[in-house]
């Protein structure tokens, strides 16, 4: 077995927030010299279950192991089940949070270096059409400011909210979460859920009952003493998912398929 090998193979995992999930079988099945290697794992809540299947393998002659996809499956109660084959680039991927969002239909920001510059887009799925190896269809919308500026749009929101709590909104809405927060609608203050939706450039806003939140043109921003917070599960969503993204050896408890 080629320790920098499994050493690289762990810390991609713990990247993807697989921490510590798959060190003793993954080293096993390359002690085998195994030509293919699957590890699989399921995480779960109180009405949803995912499944997940890493699909690792050697170039021809090679002594390396390559981490190339995941094949991942949503289940959701009184829900259709959602699958969707996850292509890893130089062993690198979405969140555990961030592919159950894009199941869910959501939109998660990423980016890329291109010639020495930060490229920005979005990602969705797009569950009516498939590729040519009849995987759905990833739709991709790359950042631009003149059509959909996601900072802006959080300002032009009719909330009072600090400028840390707009950051802590920004980043979960980058990784394809809803945000629950109070508009002030004239005298009025309605408890709505906000998506962001860059593929129609705007945010999508919701009312109690899932549906469009629409107050016309009494939209307005309400300046006064109060300030609106986020909901403390928004805000540890955010943190979490920036944790990961910035130190890559998040710790996670994961069960095994």
């Amino acid at each position: 077995m080629e320790q920098q090998n499994y050493d690289y193979l762990v810390n991609s995992f713990a990247r993807l927030g697989f921490d510590g999930v798959f060190d003793d079988l993954l080293k096993t099945a390359m002690q085998l010299g195994k030509p293919n290697i699957e590890l699989k794992a399921m995480d779960s809540g109180h009405d949803w279950k995912m499944n997940f299947a890493f699909q690792l393998s050697k170039k021809e002659g090679g002594e390396y192991y390559f981490l190339n996809n995941v094949k991942t499956t949503l289940n959701r109660e009184g829900q259709p089940s959602k699958e969707h084959d996850f292509l890893l680039y130089n062993q690198q991927g979405y969140s555990i949070r961030q592919m159950k969002k894009m199941l869910e239909g959501k939109s998660v920001h990423t980016q890329y270096r291109r010639e020495n510059r930060d490229v920005e887009l979005w990602r969705r799925i797009d569950f009516t059409a498939k590729d040519e190896r009849g995987n759905n269809v990833v739709r991709t919308t790359y950042v631009d400011n003149s059509k959909f500026n996601l900072t802006a749009e959080i300002n032009k929101l009719p909330v009072q909210m600090s400028a840390a709590d707009k950051q802590t909104m920004e980043m979960a809405l980058k990784n394809g979460e809803s945000v629950t927060a109070i508009i002030r609608n004239g005298q009025n203050r309605d408890r709505v859920t906000i998506e962001a939706t860059p593929h129609l450039n705007k945010l999508s806003l919701y009312d109690e009952k899932g549906e469009k939140y629409s107050p016309g043109s009494t939209l307005k921003a309400v300046k006064d003493e109060t300030t609106e917070k986020l909901s403390p599960t928004t805000i540890d969503l955010a943190n979490t998912e920036s944790s990961k993204q910035n130190r890559g050896n998040n710790q996670r408890q994961g069960q095994r398929a």
